[in-house]
């Protein structure tokens, strides 16, 4: 593109966040892919979250340095309340409860690193939501946007849209060893506007991504 163009017009811009980059042969350095030929490049950063309330956007920012493998420590401690269990399915009783007392109007999402993920929790949450008349569905992307659902997706599916309130039912669940997971729990933790539940399994609160968000004082725990 950049060699066909005359000098004069020969110009390539490209927007995007390498933070949500969830395929494993996507794009990760543009000027190394992309030949501009004289003149450089030059890179703008919007930083502010104008989406989310101020709460969600810091705890988001602060799930994004993981995604860069930079020091989470620095950053203001976020505080965000993280729910832990011992069985799944007493995270999906409290999910239920908060989902419920939601406005009917209010769009929902569950999001799970996988289709896998997102059916067992859909299985387990499917009878309580139902009697609270909150719709629950496996949705691939073209379904998200239906209104008066419960959506269980994944960050795949989820990446650029928006929710009122977004339940993730398990971190631990996105590893940290794989940073298409490590992106796709900043994608989820990204999408709700104004409400975030986040839950753990009690025996994975000491490792990985939980682990290091704890010590950084970005969660305060809050037992089943």
């Amino acid at each position: 593109m950049s060699f066909r163009a005359r000098p004069k017009y020969r110009q390539i811009t490209i927007s995007g966040d390498p933070s949500q980059r969830l395929h494993r042969d996507g794009l990760s350095d543009i000027v190394a892919a992309l030949p501009f030929g004289d003149g450089g490049t030059r890179s703008i950063f919007l930083d502010v979250n104008h989406r989310q309330t101020k709460l969600l956007a810091e705890f988001s920012n602060c799930v994004r340095k993981l995604t860069e493998r930079i020091s989470i420590a620095e950053a203001t401690a976020a505080h965000a309340p993280l729910v832990t269990f011992d069985k799944k399915i007493a995270m999906a009783d409290e999910a239920i409860k908060r989902i419920a007392a939601l406005p009917q109007s209010a769009s929902v999402a569950v999001i799970c690193p996988d289709r896998d993920s997102a059916s067992t929790w859909h299985d387990l949450m499917k009878d309580g939501l139902d009697g609270n008349f909150r719709n629950p569905v496996l949705s691939e992307r073209s379904r998200l946007v239906d209104r008066f659902k419960t959506h269980f997706t994944t960050p795949l599916d989820a990446k650029g849209l928006e929710f009122d309130a977004v339940v993730i039912p398990d971190i631990s669940e996105f590893s940290e060893d794989d940073p298409i997971q490590v992106n796709g729990l900043y994608v989820a933790v990204s999408r709700p506007r104004y409400a975030l539940l986040m839950g753990c399994a009690s025996k994975n609160s000491g490792i990985g991504i939980v682990h290091c968000l704890l010590q950084a004082e970005h969660f305060r725990v809050h037992p089943l």
